[in-house]
């Protein structure tokens, strides 16, 4: 994982989950154990983000499995816009996000945002802005410290739920993270 990430990895603990509970990846005795990244509860996060950055959208999420590879659907002014979200701890590769890709294209969309918890590889990103350029889409990307940014973007709205320890350490510092593009 980076370390260069604006929320560091400590306060992500909640999008972890064991079973069907929320937790850290090491035990009380200090021994790692398996964990794995919670999809709904990210996908809590980024409805919340979705309505307070592109409040002209109006977002529905998508059932949980066989979502037809998108998990929410924007519409506004006859457009339709897909998300999509990975919390996955790796970082993402073309073969993560190529199904999405297929079937918006099938679909006829134009606009597509991929929120993911880590980085998306840059060879991802350089392919995925080639084929964006070629045929007329807009591909934007909150991967990694760009997704913090955005979060911090929103901080009084997203902090206390879903990150209430980082909120109580900053909530009365300012924080001027530096400027990415959630284009490719």
């Amino acid at each position: 994982m980076n370390t260069n990430r604006l929320i560091e990895e400590k306060y992500w603990s909640q999008f972890i989950k064991i079973g069907n509970s929320v937790k850290s990846d090491v035990n009380p005795s200090g021994k790692r154990i398996k964990t794995k990244h919670d999809g709904q509860r990210f996908e809590d996060l980024i409805e919340e983000l979705l309505n307070l950055e592109y409040k002209h959208i109006i977002w529905n999420r998508t059932k949980t499995t066989h979502d037809g590879n998108k998990d929410f659907i924007g519409v506004c002014d006859n457009e339709i816009f897909w998300a999509e979200c990975k919390n996955y701890k790796t970082k993402i590769d073309l073969k993560t996000l190529a199904a999405t890709l297929v079937m918006a294209e099938i679909q006829y969309i134009n606009s597509i945002f991929f929120f993911c918890y880590s980085e998306i590889n840059k060879n991802t990103k350089t392919k995925l802005n080639s084929f964006a350029v070629t045929n007329g889409k807009n591909i934007f990307f909150f991967d990694g410290i760009v997704l913090d940014q955005l979060i911090l973007k929103h901080r009084e709205e997203i902090l206390p739920k879903y990150f209430p320890r980082y909120y109580e350490e900053v909530k009365d510092q300012k924080i001027f993270a530096t400027k990415h593009q959630p284009i490719a």
